[in-house]
């Protein structure tokens, strides 16, 4: 049970991050929204397709928890990054 609102919580903090990343997007040049959408939602896709790579290696190298633990620490730099810049605005 503690698992499950674990990933509950951890799927939703990273939907509100991806939310206000993505809004931050389209108000970061309004001349070029069209461009800059398209600049974010490639660098997702390919952040979240260089994650499986990285991931899959992990695993045959037996590094599983030090990459789960890097990826957490990860989001939670970006996070409060986001959090410190969204507040001055």
């Amino acid at each position: 049970m503690l698992g499950m609102l674990g990933c509950l919580s951890t799927g939703f903090g990273f939907y509100m991050l991806h939310n206000t990343r993505q809004t931050q997007a389209t108000q970061m040049a309004p001349t070029s929204r069209g461009t800059a959408v398209t600049l974010f939602a490639c660098l997702l896709f390919f952040g979240q397709s260089s994650g499986v790579l990285l991931m899959a290696q992990s695993v045959d190298r037996h590094w599983l928890p030090y990459a789960f633990s890097l990826a957490a620490l990860g989001v939670a730099i970006l996070g409060t990054f986001v959090y410190r810049l969204v507040g001055k605005h």
